[in-house]
């Protein structure tokens, strides 16, 4: 596991390298409806959506006049709900998760602009629990074991896609929306029968900080701006 999150953090350094000289920093935090969806031994898994969140940090590197690339570095707390034979149970999922966008964006710099983009991600699982109620259980909550063995109840990685909208205001704050759902099957037994894939929504409020070759661009356009007698 110490492995892949170094791995997730070299990609998102080498894309700091690959974008650094028109890079952005940013940092964001959202609201997340996730929900898992699949079979239990070739029927089909009901579930209901859950509320979660997410927060991170990422870059908005610009590649060309209109097209950007942005990674990221996230921590989702997703999972679903389900009723079981036990009773109702709300599973809660930790995931550290690395997208790495392509995004493209209206207008012109140093202006506000509607952007859009798509992009794969890869997720790592972490850990989790499950609280039942209604439930005679003489255990009614307990922790999500990560893994590939029998015992375990969800796979470590999942790889899916994801889908965004928004707009990125001249001051550095964006606001959006997305969609994205998981490829990978991370049902430990597996198989055809047993599915465990994982979708979700929300909405993100973030902020990308101007780098200080920017800032001194500027200046040098408009040498007034340091003196606070912009025009």
């Amino acid at each position: 596991m110490n492995k892949t999150i170094t791995f997730l953090l070299l990609a998102c350094a080498a894309s700091t390298t690959l974008l650094a000289q028109k890079t952005q920093f940013g940092i964001e935090a959202g609201a997340v409806s996730s929900d898992y969806f699949g079979k239990d031994g070739g029927q089909t898994r009901y579930t209901i959506s859950k509320w979660g969140a997410r927060a991170g940090f990422g870059l908005d590197g610009q590649v060309f006049k209109h097209i950007y690339l942005q990674p990221a570095f996230l921590f989702v707390m997703n999972g679903y709900k389900q009723n079981s034979a036990k009773g109702d149970v709300d599973y809660s999922i930790n995931t550290l998760e690395v997208p790495f966008n392509v995004v493209y964006k209206l207008g012109q710099n140093d202006e506000s602009r509607a952007f859009m983009g798509i992009g794969p991600y890869l997720a790592l699982n972490l850990f989790g629990s499950k609280q039942y109620s209604n439930a005679p259980a003489p255990d009614p909550s307990g922790q999500i074991n990560v893994g590939t063995d029998q015992r375990d109840d969800i796979r470590p990685f999942d790889v899916g896609l994801n889908i965004f909208a928004g707009n990125h205001f001249k001051k550095g704050l964006v606001v959006k929306v997305f969609y994205q759902v998981g490829f990978s099957n991370m049902s430990v037994p597996g198989g055809d029968d047993n599915v465990l894939k994982n979708k979700n929504s929300g909405v993100v409020i973030g902020y990308f900080f101007k780098n200080s070759k920017e800032k001194l661009r500027r200046l040098k356009m408009n040498p007034y701006n340091g003196n606070g007698m912009g025009m």
